[in-house]
């Protein structure tokens, strides 16, 4: 999903080139919803399974299916090799990807890893250099990835999520992509939210995230004594991105709820550990990073080699409540 995210800006820069141009995207089911938040996007052309996994015999109708559209180019994201296959069997002239290869011919115009975004930038700056020359340096001015905000809550959802409309709702999310090093923990979750309970009694306070982080957000609940909801697992992508832009404000670990928060402009706080925050594309006026930079960190591990996991345990919930008041959109009450 974050990746998805981070297509936004390559596809801005691509509607900047040719505002006139025909833009779709062939997404997978599980971020398809990203990509129709995308204002630039005309059309998402879902499928329902990965191009790892996707049959030849789907391929083929997939790949006479975009054929028909007549398409110039196409900029494949996706590293799979496999990736490349619908749109050189689609008869696409110009197809684009990142790598050194041209994977077995499918590729046309590989543009290397480090392209002329260079090797540590972003996910973000690494697309757009798919629009360039390999060694051409980027433009200035590329924003971060923006997506549109959704319509308002709808009223069904709310009921089924147990949402009031008229309380801000301040969202937790402690999921992580890179495992217990970028997680901050379970007990500093907790404190925050019993903090928020008490120094904002009118608001509500929900734990986001995927199904497997139901028990750790089972386990903030307890150790709060809050009423804190858990919809963990219990949202799609659409519902995700309805729930995260109707929030006043949103906490998370470094995960994908981090990235579209950001995108869709909302007042959060995304917590560091092992990651290292500059090489995201992220900037936002109502975005506060915490971040320790530790000697040891950015390490990237998934695993603390020294065992102390200091870059997350030393964040204490009083810091990043000091930040959440930053970014409220609402005024603290007593």
């Amino acid at each position: 999903m974050t990746e998805a995210v981070m297509a936004q800006p390559l596809i801005a820069l691509l509607r900047r080139f040719d505002a006139f141009g025909r833009i779709d995207v062939l997404a997978h089911a599980d971020v398809a919803a990203v990509f129709r938040a995308v204002p630039e996007v005309d059309e998402v052309v879902q499928t329902d399974l990965s191009a790892e996994r996707l049959a030849l015999a789907g391929r083929f109708a997939l790949s006479r299916r975009i054929e028909a559209q007549a398409y110039d180019c196409a900029f494949i994201l996706e590293e799979a090799g496999t990736a490349a296959l619908v749109p050189w069997l689609a008869r696409i002239p110009l197809r684009i990807a990142l790598g050194a290869s041209a994977r077995f011919g499918l590729v046309n115009r590989p543009v290397p890893a480090g392209g002329a975004a260079g090797p540590e930038k972003s996910i973000a700056d690494r697309f757009v250099a798919l629009a360039f020359q390999a060694g051409e340096s980027l433009p200035p001015g590329i924003p971060a990835p923006q997506l549109a905000a959704p319509p308002p809550l709808d009223p069904a959802l709310a009921h089924r999520l147990g949402i009031d409309p008229a309380r801000p709702l301040v969202l937790l999310c402690p999921s992580s992509e890179l495992g217990p090093t970028s997680e901050w923990p379970a007990r500093h979750f907790a404190s925050l939210a019993a903090m928020v309970a008490m120094q904002w009694p009118d608001s509500s306070i929900g734990l986001l995230g995927r199904p497997r982080d139901r028990e750790v957000a089972t386990r903030i609940a307890l150790l709060c004594g809050e009423s804190l909801r858990n919809w963990c697992g219990q949202l799609d992508l659409a519902e995700t991105l309805a729930v995260l832009n109707h929030a006043a404000a949103v906490v998370t670990s470094e995960s994908q709820y981090m990235h579209l928060a950001a995108a869709l402009g909302r007042p959060h706080v995304a917590i560091y550990g092992a990651g290292d925050p500059r090489a995201e594309r992220i900037s936002s006026a109502r975005r506060s990073v915490m971040w320790l930079h530790l000697e040891c960190s950015p390490c990237l591990d998934a695993h603390c080699r020294f065992g102390h996991m200091n870059c997350v345990t030393q964040q204490t919930p009083e810091q990043v409540f000091a930040a959440l008041r930053k970014t409220m959109r609402f005024s603290a009450t007593a």
